[in-house]
């Protein structure tokens, strides 16, 4: 079988730190960094035009490879606060979250801001939940077939475990 690598295996050390670095540099933002105001008519005439396009570091930030971006607090902050308004403005802000999206999407939001691109609205884990995954259907073969082809390099989803999920997930999509 496949070797696995450490880097994709849990690791359950838990490191403290000290966050006296962030209450500093947080502390130091304006008050207008937390209430991005969104109803920018150059923004909103233009639907391509990025609200990070208001401030030359961000946007040159945005252009830094993804792991860089990811560790800039700065440019999280900013991406967080920003997604965390659109968020609570959707489906009035689709049109923003789709251009944000464009440059990238915030880790800690990705769930909130898919659902917002895929205009997915209500409470999908119920709707999930209510579905029949365990009945047998006449596709399940096929997809018995086909799920240990898809993706072995992928770790989590050449498991059993994996297996197992997709099938379920693939299961609900077919019902549905």
């Amino acid at each position: 079988g496949m070797e696995r690598n450490r880097v994709h295996l849990y690791d359950g050390t838990v490191v403290q730190l000290s966050l006296d670095q962030l209450k500093t540099r947080l502390e130091t933002m304006n008050i207008e960094d937390y209430y991005p105001v969104l109803t920018d008519p150059s923004v909103l005439k233009n639907k391509r035009k990025s609200i990070l396009s208001r401030s030359k570091t961000l946007m040159e930030s945005a252009k830094l490879p993804l792991m860089i971006k990811e560790k800039d607090i700065d440019y999280q902050f900013h991406r967080l606060v920003l997604y965390r308004t659109l968020l609570e403005g959707y489906p009035y802000t689709q049109d923003v979250i789709i251009t944000e999206s464009i440059i990238d999407i915030c880790p800690f939001f990705r769930g909130e801001i898919w659902a917002a691109l895929l205009n997915i609205r209500g409470d999908i884990s119920s709707l999930y939940t209510n579905i029949d995954k365990d009945s047998e259907t006449p596709t399940d073969r096929q997809i018995a077939v086909d799920i240990p082809r898809c993706r072995q390099y992928d770790l989590l989803l050449a498991s059993k475990q994996g297996h197992q999920k997709f099938m379920r997930l693939l299961k609900a999509w077919v019902v549905a």
